[in-house]
């Protein structure tokens, strides 16, 4: 006799869970990775991010009922892994054109020894992590404040 149990799915990536709106808005990570490789020193990096995290917090706000941390952070962190694929994978490039950035790793690799992409890999960990939890909190802040405003509670 075969008895079948029924399996309960994901309770993070459910039914529920709208994994195209983390992939199409991630995609700006694409655009931020060759933004800076090319010219964006990473002390400016910020003032790209932040408006970047407010327009998805807008975005989950208005499309979504819950979840806006969720939300927020995975986007972040799938956003972010495009953009440091893509300063990897032009590693060369960036220390050509991103004369501000490349001056820094070169006095980190002096210093430490290593090789550009061990650098760019350890910034990018902390950075993830970093930006992750930002643009959750964000998404979860204006997540609420538009259903509030919306009145829903």
């Amino acid at each position: 006799m075969v008895v079948f149990v029924p399996v309960r799915p994901n309770r993070i990536f459910d039914a529920g869970m709208k994994t195209r709106y983390i992939f199409l808005l991630s995609l700006c990570g694409l655009v931020l990775g060759f933004m800076r490789v090319f010219f964006l020193p990473a002390r400016f990096e910020a003032l790209v991010s932040l408006p970047m995290f407010f327009g998805w917090a807008w975005v989950f706000a208005r499309n979504m009922q819950r979840r806006y941390f969720l939300y927020g952070m995975s986007t972040a962190f799938l956003a972010l892994f495009w953009s440091f694929l893509v300063q990897l994978l032009l590693a060369d490039y960036l220390m050509i054109y991103n004369t501000a950035d490349a001056t820094q790793y070169r006095r980190l690799l002096a210093r430490l020894g290593g090789s550009v992409h061990e650098v760019i890999a350890a910034f990018a960990l902390i950075d993830m992590l970093f930006s992750a939890l930002v643009a959750g909190g964000l998404a979860h802040a204006v997540g609420r404040i538009v259903r509030r405003l919306g009145g829903e509670r």
